[in-house]
């Protein structure tokens, strides 16, 4: 009997050839969120903590400084190109 390896968690940042929404989810939608930020010290080192809480769901990313510099200029450069239109799902066929 031979044994496979536990699967390993990818490394951080190697996610991109991944849609980064899931159109395939049924319950994908806007709903109101609270986001907060705050440094935490952890095992690994200093970390910059973004909770985000929804009426479902509790996410926090716990970031090094390379991958909070790396995120906040994605938030920025992808702000920069949204519009004041919304246009909800389903709208446009």
């Amino acid at each position: 009997m031979t044994t496979q390896p536990a699967e390993q968690p990818a490394p951080a940042g190697t996610f991109d050839n991944i849609p980064p929404v899931d159109p395939g989810n049924p319950i994908l939608s806007e709903t109101p969120v609270i986001w907060s930020t705050c440094q935490v010290d952890t095992p690994q080192g200093r970390r910059l903590a973004i909770t985000l809480r929804t009426t479902s769901t509790t996410l926090t990313l716990l970031l090094e400084r390379d991958h909070a510099t790396r995120l906040g200029g994605d938030i920025t450069r992808e702000a920069a190109h949204l519009s004041t239109l919304v246009v909800p799902n389903g709208i446009l066929r």
